[in-house]
């Protein structure tokens, strides 16, 4: 499967999702990015943001709650997945995208997260991901 490249800003801060049994946590956020599509009508030209919304499996995910902030700029390289599920019947599908590697973090938090216990960076290992 080939990688996606998304860059832009974190919409909102990262939400932290451990699943059962799992020795995995996943960090789920949203990325905004910027575009500019132009008018048929008057030839002018309008900003338009698109969402993507992103997760990422890893072991140790406090370091990048350290990092990580609404705001921050980043660049992801991604896999694209599609969740289908059905919900009052009617069959949904949904595009996420499952971040592989985070290339580049241009902004970082400015202020330290609140965690109960933080992790120091030099501990941090994002070797792993279960698939």
């Amino acid at each position: 499967m080939r990688a996606a490249y998304i860059t832009g800003r974190l919409g909102k801060e990262p939400e932290i999702v451990s699943p059962n049994g799992s020795e995995y946590s996943v960090i789920k956020f949203s990325v905004a990015n910027n575009d500019e599509s132009k008018k048929a009508q008057d030839g002018s030209w309008d900003n338009v943001v698109n969402w993507f919304d992103c997760e990422y499996w890893t072991k140790k995910p406090q370091p990048w709650l350290q990092k990580l902030a609404k705001g921050v700029e980043v660049c992801l390289e991604c896999t694209i997945k599609q969740d289908t599920w059905e919900k009052d019947g009617q069959k949904r599908s949904k595009i996420k995208f499952v971040v592989n590697r985070f290339p580049v973090v241009v902004g970082a938090r400015t202020e330290p997260a609140k965690q109960e216990s933080p992790v120091a960076p030099e501990q941090f290992d994002d070797s792993s991901i279960p698939f």
